[in-house]
């Protein structure tokens, strides 16, 4: 069993055109991933910016940029590309919307990634939810959740989460411009599909 195992493991480096690993890295992946309890969520880099994660018992390979950096989003333009490729966001107005109540204030719009503590109150629900508490009820895997841009109105100084990603609103975003957020994510971030699933949720509601 340990010996198919392992031929079964190097056949699948193999078809993914990697290096075939050492007795030893051999032993260190499947010890430390895949004897590993099903309550865990662990990884192995396997250089460079490929990893192997696994989630719900489920391994996923996956290719990560450098988490990006925050930033300002000018909505003189539609479409914005993230720092270090993480994707691009979005914004549709419905046709009766007025564009240049939009625009007047264009950097009191910024985009940042997930500190920890963050809540948004949803739109129709009476309570605030914590993101944490959102990303496990829809199972999103670890490694997507610090990437997911999150979109802030700043209010008289004060910063309102509006957006999660497009995937979640904000009942402040119902008293501002009626923009609609979208996110195309990098390839290869959401081979679960559980981003895409929830997205497609969003839309439908």
């Amino acid at each position: 069993r340990v010996l198919f195992r392992s031929l079964a493991i190097r056949g699948w480096f193999r078809s993914n055109g990697f290096r075939m690993p050492s007795t030893a890295v051999l032993d260190n992946f499947i010890r430390s991933f895949v004897d590993s309890s099903p309550e865990r969520s662990p990884l192995f880099k396997l250089g460079g910016s490929l990893e192997i994660r696994r989630y719900q018992d489920v391994a996923h390979l996956i290719k990560l940029s450098p988490l990006p950096e925050d930033c300002v989003w000018d909505l003189r333009e539609p479409v914005i590309q993230l720092p270090e490729n993480n994707g691009a966001l979005s914004f549709t107005l419905p046709v009766e919307a007025d564009m240049s109540k939009v625009i007047e204030r264009p950097a009191r719009l910024q985009i940042r990634y997930r500190k920890g503590g963050e809540r948004i109150r949803l739109e129709n629900q009476r309570y605030h939810h914590e993101l944490r508490n959102l990303f496990q009820e829809q199972q999103i895997p670890p490694w997507i959740r610090d990437r997911i841009p999150l979109i802030y109105f700043i209010d008289q100084g004060i910063p309102e989460l509006i957006s999660i990603g497009g995937i979640w609103q904000s009942e402040k975003q119902t008293n501002w411009p009626p923009l609609k957020f979208s996110w195309d994510p990098p390839d290869g971030i959401d081979p679960s599909g559980a981003l895409k699933k929830r997205s497609e949720e969003h839309t439908s509601e």
